[in-house]
């Protein structure tokens, strides 16, 4: 009867990591296992050293193999071989004393020294590699004496599973076995300790770290396994054994696999799983994980001996003058040098004269010393270099305009080209000649006024209880008339005032920097506490950095406070609170899920990091950005942008994939999300393009079943960003960034035309995209299963499943801080952080952080409301908008709403480009409160001020108060009456500045006011 393996090998990077550091290789006579540690760089090369090594003896144990009935193999004895069935985890025994004549042992060992020593070349080479090692287990199978040859170094583990009984053939060199073995901790405890990764021998260049050497027998029947830590280290052998039992192979590697996700899946996973038959060899070898990938460095000491072999061999002394001596550089590097130097440099170059071309290309009209001018380039400058020159100034003064064509020139008029910026320099010639002759007319009207007389009541007992208002006049009496009581003659030159009419409501906001700072410090509580009792529960006692964690919170929302009070003092006092608020708990949360795994992560830290940077953006945009008016200049510059960030994860090579979605780049070590970005620039770029467009997509076109559809040459803008989406969801393979912006857009031309075609067709394009892409992508009708039939495949909605099984046990308050299990559910720092909260918060704690981000929506809202300019309005709304949207996709797809995408939860979720954009976003909202809350002044304009310096006031401006002085008796000489005196008294001084304001805004001369006709009889 002659033996023979079946093999199966899997590899895997698991939920958590972000690169493999396992190697494996399998053939019929070897099966290895290596899991590299040392970080991203490190662990992986050397992995692939090891597994390389042990590969190159395959040659001499199958030659080995092949003389087993000669005398050089020798049978093992009774001490030589392993009993399973009384030795669950056999006793580690140097190699020196286990078979000194097994020739297959020693080809085993010499192939870890000689790993050893390459790893330790390496490190002396690049000292940035020093701590790096890896560890080995798997065994030589030795068909012709039904034995497998055992080596084991570290902590990944060899099973034998025979008879419905799992026994393991190696023992774990890690702190915790020690325990175990000292009766100290049960092997459960074990996965759970906090040091079960702290690991004892290692391949990392010591002589000192020495394997396991054993020998077993193997029969027909038995199953055997070596894994790396990612599933022993998780999932107990227990749990193991059902899974070994199922006969089909591959449904047993599925099974293990998902043990490990079930586990956390927090570290890689590699499982080589076999099956001894009767039969002959079968398969080919096959290398997997990072040594399938990673290309080992050639060292240099051999590389020159290579290719310049020294004439007479050199002496121990030359060869370690070698090895240590400085090496010339190859010119190819100088090459390559220039290379990354001068080609950067072209393309900058190249890119910079397109972008002065296009520059130059452009024109505006502004203001020129008082009159208006047509401007050549683009009204922005970089640093002192001003980007934009005086082309020609026309004769018409700014001064002559109506005051709203006034603030339009001083805003810039953007044209396309120059022919264009002189018809409308002739069109504000025009308008200013009207207003001129407007402003003439009316300096006549109140030059001579027309006296006009009040009549005397029928009843003088009875005063009038509507006074009319007229100015004072006195009548120069005639000559026949008695001089006696007549007044001196004069005519009052004093202009007409307009009627006092009631006018409306106006709010006068107080800056509101001190409850802004009352609330900040409720926000910077509530996290820290999150993370103290997180510290508390999980550990007993307070955490080490207490002091220096709470310097740090603490200063990162002073210092956003103190921006805010320096740069924007009327800014809405709730918007910094709530994201401060946000953000703490999701860097709590975070900082919760680092104790999960082992060992303890600092992605808190990261987090706390990536915070400052944020906030660093935030005080750039405050110092640079004075005016959000400014960013209505380039909408098409602000569009292209956004488009070529969103589409950045399709470029090949720059684009990366993660949980089944494109929507990352890859530059250097970091992972960037674009759409963050994106979402800004394309929010700026609607609000400019529709201010100016609102009344072209506002015309009607064909009316299809009681709707208004927009005309067929207005459906570029819609039909275009149609597409974007979705080629996102196609090629990106996410829904929720396809319809956060298709629905940002939609949104917003609603908002600029009010018609609600718009989003009725929009939704209709969007439905029948989706439709289309989910009979077309297999990726679509997957995230759609996933959706309406999680339960129908445990392996492929395990994350959806397990976020719906821990928020049922959060239940109505939660678990508490540190009391859950939420680390179990797949990337809880990020898509999934929600869920997280729902299980330590319950739902009471879900509610509140909805309703937290509520209200920053509702006072973006709001603000949008109070804005007087259609570009502030629109803009409010759309980042307002935008915001909204994405939480509604993010929690939706959390709790099954909507489809799970990948959008981040706004300031909670783990994620830098995430933190930096929505940074980015507040300070905008910020600055437009700012803007829309203070009180706006021109010169010469009476302030309005509170009437109450404690609170914010709604001041009515009533009507004024007219006084009427009784007309004295006429003498019998004089037949008419003498008019009543009339003097304007207005209530206070907020109803003048008031009254002259709405003057000026209106730029009409004040209409006369309307007086009946005298009594018969009186001198007209």
């Amino acid at each position: 009867m002659t033996l023979a393996l079946r093999y199966s090998v899997y590899c895997e990077v698991g939920l958590v990591r972000k690169n493999n550091q396992d190697s494996g290789y399998v053939s019929p006579n070897l099966m290895m296992v290596a899991d590299g540690m040392g970080g991203a760089a490190a662990g992986d090369l050397a992995s692939a050293v090891a597994v390389v090594e042990l590969s190159k003896t395959e040659p001499e144990i199958r030659r080995l193999l092949d003389t087993a009935n000669d005398s050089t193999l020798p049978a093992p004895g009774p001490a030589d071989t392993l009993e399973p069935e009384t030795l669950e985890a056999p006793t580690s025994v140097e190699p020196e004393s286990i078979l000194p004549d097994d020739p297959i042992l020693l080809a085993l060992e010499d192939a870890i020294e000689r790993a050893s020593d390459r790893i330790a070349d390496l490190v002396a080479e690049d000292p940035g590699l020093d701590g790096m090692g890896t560890t080995v287990c798997g065994f030589a199978f030795d068909a012709p004496r039904n034995l497998l040859h055992v080596v084991n170094i570290g902590d990944s583990r060899a099973y034998r599973y025979r008879d419905g009984e799992l026994t393991r053939l190696t023992k774990d060199h890690s702190w915790i076995q020690t325990l175990i073995d000292e009766g100290r901790i049960s092997e459960a405890d074990a996965l759970q300790h906090p040091h079960r990764s702290l690991i004892l021998r290692v391949i990392n260049g010591s002589p000192h770290h020495v394997p396991d050497l054993s020998v077993t027998d193997v029969r027909v029947g038995d199953r055997l396994m070596v894994c790396s830590d990612g599933l022993c280290g998780l999932v107990t052998d227990a749990e193991l054994a059902p899974a070994m039992a199922i006969a089909d192979r591959e449904e047993t590697v599925r099974r293990l696999v998902a043990l490990a996700h079930a586990a956390g899946g927090s570290d890689n996973i590699t499982i080589a799983l076999s099956d001894v038959v009767d039969g002959e060899p079968e398969g080919t070898p096959q290398i997997v994980g990072a040594a399938a990938t990673v290309t080992i460095p050639p060292l240099e000491d051999q590389a020159l001996l290579d290719t310049e072999p020294p004439t007479v061999p050199p002496t121990p002394a030359d060869a370690e003058t070698t090895r240590y001596a400085l090496r010339q550089r190859r010119g190819s590097t100088w090459v390559k040098a220039l290379a990354f130097v001068v080609v950067p440099l072209l393309v900058l170059a190249g890119g910079a004269a397109a972008w002065w071309r296009y520059v130059q290309g452009q024109y505006y009209v502004a203001p020129s010393d008082g009159m208006v001018a047509i401007y050549q380039g683009i009204p922005d400058r970089i640093g002192s270099f001003n980007l934009s020159h005086l082309a020609s100034t026309s004769d018409t003064a700014v001064a002559d305009l109506q005051p709203v064509w006034q603030e339009r020139v001083r805003a810039t008029i953007r044209v396309t080209d120059l022919a264009t910026a002189q018809n409308t320099i002739a069109e504000l010639k025009q308008k200013s000649a009207l207003c001129i002759a407007q402003r003439s007319a009316r300096a006549k009207a109140t030059e001579t006024p027309t006296p006009t007389f009040t009549p005397t009541p029928t009843d003088p007992a009875s005063p009038s209880t509507s006074p009319i208002l007229t100015p004072s006049v006195e009548v120069t009496p005639s000559s026949s008339l008695s001089p006696v009581a007549s007044p001196t003659p004069s005519v009052s030159t004093a202009p007409l005032r307009r009627s006092a009419e009631p006018m409306s409501d106006v709010v006068v906001y107080r800056k509101r920097r001190g409850v802004e700072l009352s609330m900040l410090v409720f926000a910077l509580a509530l996290p820290f506490a999150g993370y103290l009792l997180t510290e508390i529960n999980l550990h007993g006692q307070l955490p080490a950095l207490l002091i220096p964690a709470a310097l740090a919170w603490t200063g990162i929302g002073l210092a956003a406070h103190f921006i805010v009070r320096w740069r924007w003092p009327y800014a809405d006092p709730l918007l910094l609170p709530c994201a401060i608020l946000l953000n703490g708990l999701g860097i709590a949360m975070i900082h919760r899920l680092d104790q999960m795994n082992n060992p303890i992560q600092q992605s808190a830290e990261r987090q706390l990091v990536w915070t400052v940077i944020a906030l660093v953006g935030f005080a750039v945009t405050a110092f640079v950005l004075r005016d959000y008016r400014i960013l209505k200049r380039f909408p098409y510059l602000m569009f292209l942008a956004g488009m070529v960030v969103l589409l950045l994860p399709m470029v090949p090579g720059l684009g990366k994939e993660s949980h089944g979605a494109r929507i990352w780049i890859h530059i250097g070590p970091y992972d960037f999300q674009p759409a963050e970005l994106a979402k800004l620039l394309l929010v700026i770029a609607f609000a400019s393009y529709l201010v100016d467009k609102r009344e072209v997509l506002a015309l009607a076109g064909t009316r299809v079943l009681g709707f208004d559809l927009p005309r067929i040459r207005d459906l570029g803008p819609i039909l275009i960003m149609w597409l974007a989406s979705i080629a996102v969801m196609v090629f990106q393979k996410d829904l929720g960034t396809s319809m956060l912006f298709f629905g940002l857009f939609v949104a917003m031309l609603y908002l600029a035309t009010e018609r609600p075609s718009w989003p009725i067709f929009g939704a209709i394009l969007f439905l029948a995209g989706a439709y289309g892409a989910y009979l077309a992508f297999d990726h679509v009708k997957v995230r759609v299963s996933a959706w309406l039939f999680p339960f129908a495949d445990w392996d492929k909605n395990y994350q959806i499943i397990v976020a719906q099984f821990g928020m049922a046990w959060g239940g109505l308050i939660g678990t508490g801080w540190g009391q859950g299990r939420p680390g179990l559910i797949p990337v809880a720092k990020s898509d999934m952080i929600f869920a997280a909260f729902g299980e330590e918060l319950g739902v009471t704690g879900m509610l509140a952080i909805v309703l937290v981000y509520g209200l920053i929506v509702a006072r973006g809202l709001r603000m949008a409301i109070a804005a007087k300019d259609p570009f502030g309005k629109l803009l409010a709304a759309g980042l307002a908008f935008v915001f909204a949207l994405q939480v509604f996709t993010i929690i939706g797809g959390v709790t099954r709403l909507l489809p799970l995408t990948g959008l981040t939860t706004p300031f909670a979720s783990q994620g830098g480009s995430s933190l930096v954009a929505n940074y980015l976003l507040l300070a905008l909202m910020l600055l437009i409160s700012h803007q829309v809350r203070r009180p706006e002044l021109t010169p010469g304009e009476t302030p309005v001020v509170s009437l109450a310096d404690d609170r914010t006031q709604v001041i009515s401006t009533p009507a004024a108060r007219v006084h009427a002085q009784p007309a004295p008796a006429p003498p019998a000489s004089v037949s008419p009456p003498a008019p009543a005196s009339v003097t304007l008294e207005p209530s206070n001084d907020i109803v003048e500045a008031l009254a002259a304001e709405a003057t000026q805004a209106l730029d009409v001369p004040p209409a006369e006011p309307h007086l009946p006709d005298p009594p018969k009889g009186a001198d007209r």
